[in-house]
């Protein structure tokens, strides 16, 4: 590998090293955003997820039986937590009803990603699909 101090000296070495930093970053932030979906029956899901390079952190919110049954993280609170290689990332994820260390595969193809349950919460209740397809909301509102 060259040194930083030649690369300057080659200015199209530079570049082609800038780019792909520049596209490297560009594909560890593929799951960054808001994701939501909703199903025939009413019920919606919500995932709003940061991430820093392979590490995902956010919020799971899932709502359904016709809004009376509510499983989302308080404001400011983080109840979803993973890794990603690629274009999938396994998370795990906390019911707001005490269930914890539930288990789920989220893998995204451009705009929609699929969520698949893997295992389910331990030690409460909980209120989670077994698959749901979402897609990135890039206006930033919540519909819920």
């Amino acid at each position: 590998m060259m040194p930083l101090t030649l690369m300057l000296l080659h200015p199209k070495k530079f570049l082609l090293f800038l780019t792909l930093c520049s596209l490297s970053a560009f594909a560890d932030e593929r799951f960054s955003g808001q994701w939501e979906g909703e199903n025939a029956a009413g019920s919606v899901l919500t995932l709003d997820l940061k991430q820093n390079a392979q590490m995902i952190n956010g919020t799971y919110c899932y709502i359904t039986q016709h809004g009376k049954r509510i499983d989302c993280a308080a404001p400011g609170e983080t109840n979803l937590r993973g890794t990603s290689t690629g274009n999938r990332a396994d998370v795990a994820f906390d019911s707001t009803f005490g269930g914890v260390n539930g288990q789920a595969s989220l893998e995204v193809e451009g705009d929609r990603m699929t969520w698949r349950l893997i295992k389910i919460p331990v030690k409460g209740g909980y209120y989670a699909p077994q698959t749901f397809t979402l897609t990135r909301n890039h206006d930033g509102t919540q519909s819920r």
